[in-house]
């Protein structure tokens, strides 16, 4: 997956990425300007998009290579 620029309400930008956890078989967020890693897990990387876009903290989102 490629790397995404989630823009947030309070004008913070964070850069992330979802990866694959071989441990639970599932998606999750990697935050990689906090280096957090999601205790929230997808089935898919489309369902970790679907709730980027019903995040409501998020005002926008975008792959980093689309700037």
């Amino acid at each position: 997956m490629e790397r995404i620029i989630v823009i947030r309400k309070d004008g913070s930008e964070r850069e992330v990425e979802i990866m694959y956890d071989r441990a639970t078989e599932k998606y999750a967020f990697v935050n990689l300007t906090t280096h957090h890693i999601c205790k929230c897990r997808f089935d898919s990387e489309e369902d970790a998009i679907n709730d980027l876009l019903n995040d409501e903290n998020v005002v926008e989102f975008h792959m980093k290579d689309d700037l």
